[in-house]
């Protein structure tokens, strides 16, 4: 009789060994993802009822200023999925947004899905979502034009704004934001940081409102 001399019982122990961590981990990173999805299937339900809630403190409370922040691009993201994004930014209408791209850590379970979203498609699909914000953005800002709003002061302004140049020298450009986070700059000479005095808007810009303190 002869011994199979390719037959090495250390060596195929091993291998069999390896093979089976293998297939544990495999199955840990599925367990992994479809909880993740699962989770995260959960609170788009959650979402869907608060967007409920949100239309119609919407429509009690006009002047409310909402915000919100969006990931794009998450693993397994279909294009129906970002659409329902954008059309849930044409609901809303949120003042701003803070938006991402999504973007891949070692230690995530989501960067070890196989449904990765390309980075080109990542970034199109981010500028789309920031393009339509901006809209909306512009929209509230100009809906504030003619109200006079209570701004808490922050300081001088680095950035003039159109209209500075209209008024007295002695003045200077300061900048505060509103109840609702919208910045505003103003022109004054006895304010100081801290206080909260009545501005009157009279331009909007895209990120920004001009105003005149009240009876100035």
């Amino acid at each position: 009789e002869f011994e199979d001399e390719s037959f090495n019982p250390e060596y195929e122990a091993r291998k069999k060994l390896i093979e089976e961590k293998k297939a544990k981990k495999a199955e840990e990173v599925n367990s992994k993802r479809e909880l993740l999805l699962k989770q995260r299937e959960e609170k788009r339900k959650d979402y869907q009822r608060k967007r409920d809630s949100l239309l119609k403190l919407r429509k009690e409370c006009p002047d409310i200023a909402l915000s919100t922040d969006i990931i794009v691009g998450f693993p397994s993201e279909t294009w129906g999925d970002f659409k329902d994004t954008m059309n849930l930014l044409r609901e809303i209408e949120f003042d701003s947004i803070f938006a991402f791209a999504y973007s891949d850590r070692s230690s995530a379970p989501a960067a070890r899905f196989s449904d990765q979203i390309d980075e080109d498609e990542k970034k199109e699909r981010l500028n789309n979502l920031l393009e339509l914000q901006e809209y909306y953005t512009g929209k509230k800002n100009k809906q504030q034009i003619g109200k006079i709003l209570d701004v808490l002061v922050e300081g001088k302004s680095g950035k003039l704004r159109d209209g500075f140049d209209h008024v007295q020298k002695s003045m200077e450009q300061m900048v505060g934001r509103t109840q609702s986070n919208k910045i505003v700059h103003f022109p004054s000479k006895d304010v100081i940081i801290g206080d909260i005095i009545k501005i009157r808007i009279e331009n909007a810009y895209p990120h920004s409102l001009w105003g005149h303190p009240q009876g100035a």
